[in-house]
């Protein structure tokens, strides 16, 4: 059996999947939540794969790392080590000082010096796309840090990444997927379109280049670079989503609890995107026969006894996970509220008029708290 350990606002995703297109792997696949993991005092020996990392607080990814001790002294495969794999701020830092990426992405209570313009805010735990537009100076940067936390984001969870022009000739932008499960890794799709934060929502699909999705899926062209980036970021499980520049992929993200598949509810589609779908379907059902193929490969079946073993987590660590998550929650209220009042038009001016006075009146402010200047990084060229 795999248990794919989730957290319980996410399960959606690997659920969706299980109803739709996973149905023939569905009994080999149990979701387990990481609210449940916690109160449980036995465990099945299996497959484990541990999902949205990035979704964890500290405390929790120390669980799961004693977890995994516990579970690897006992035979389980498992996926995804906290330890190892890297969530995005950590990933984007490896992939450049590695001379994967030609752009930086530094916490946004770092020191900004060296990052090149124009940038763009956004969370480093959450899969919110960009918060800002592209800012082009430091004075910008500074009053978006403050929009921000004046709508309740903690600039502590924000990144600020250098914006890479990957548009064509044509003003078109691509986003390319792939997927890693266990040893495979298998190239899903492209979305095209003039946004650069590309959505599935808002791919061009009157524009979209078919034969060269196509081509992308059956070919795999990037193969040995996808392998060599998971490797690099000790992902086991999850999809990349990378662009290119010059020839050269960048990654822009690594998720470790993707969207797999639609969701059950049908929804009115557009005669482009019908049309889209028409074509591509060949490649499409091919990737979910191959997705369904690394699926029966993590599921050891007989190879392992169906035996239980004792699991305890120390009674601190689970109280300061509970403080955790209490505190995330009353955050994330806080949050909704804020931008619930600034939103209102009356709040909207007035915020506009305080960030305009504490950034004419008192720049230092601009910056919330004091960035961490410690430690220098070196500036590629």
């Amino acid at each position: 059996m795999i248990h794919f350990v989730v957290p319980r606002e996410g399960a959606f995703g690997i659920e969706n999947y299980l109803t739709r297109r996973g149905q023939r792997v569905a009994a080999r696949i149990n979701v387990l939540l990481y609210e449940d993991l916690r109160s449980m005092e036995r465990l099945e020996i299996g497959t484990y794969l541990f999902s949205a990392l990035d979704q964890l607080t500290d405390s929790e990814r120390q669980l799961v790392a004693g977890l995994w001790d516990a579970l690897a002294a006992h035979g389980c495969r498992l996926l995804n080590d906290p330890r190892r794999a890297l969530c995005r701020a950590e990933l984007l830092e490896r992939m450049f000082d590695s001379g994967v990426n030609r752009f930086r992405a530094c916490r946004a209570t770092d020191s900004l010096e060296a990052l090149r313009f124009p940038v763009f805010v956004r969370e480093s735990n959450q899969h919110s796309g960009s918060l800002t537009g592209l800012l082009r100076s430091r004075r910008d940067v500074d009053r978006s840090l403050l929009s921000l936390a004046l709508r309740g984001y903690r600039r502590s969870d924000l990144l600020v990444v250098e914006f890479l022009d990957t548009c064509d000739g044509d003003g078109f932008y691509r986003k390319y997927t792939a997927f890693r499960v266990g040893e495979y890794v298998m190239p899903k799709g492209l979305e095209y379109g003039r946004d650069w934060v590309l959505k599935h929502q808002t791919s061009d699909r009157a524009a979209h280049p078919l034969e060269e999705e196509i081509a992308y899926v059956e070919s795999n062209p990037f193969g040995p670079w996808l392998r060599r980036v998971f490797e690099l970021s000790g992902i086991e499980y999850g999809r990349i989503d990378f662009g290119v520049w010059q020839g050269e992929p960048q990654v822009w993200e690594i998720n470790t609890n993707p969207t797999i598949a639609g969701g059950p509810r049908p929804r009115k589609r557009s005669p482009e995107e019908e049309e889209y779908r028409r074509v591509v379907a060949g490649s499409r059902e091919r990737f979910y026969s191959r997705f369904e193929r690394a699926w029966l490969e993590l599921d050891p079946g007989d190879r392992l006894d169906r035996s239980q073993i004792s699991v305890s987590f120390p009674e601190p660590l689970v109280r300061r996970i509970s403080t955790e998550h209490r505190r995330r929650e009353r955050r994330r209220l806080g949050r909704t509220a804020a931008f619930a009042l600034a939103t209102k038009p009356g709040v909207r001016i007035l915020r506009r008029v305080i960030e305009f006075a504490l950034l004419r009146l008192a720049p230092g402010l601009a910056r919330v708290s004091r960035p961490r200047t410690g430690r220098s990084r070196r500036v590629r060229s």
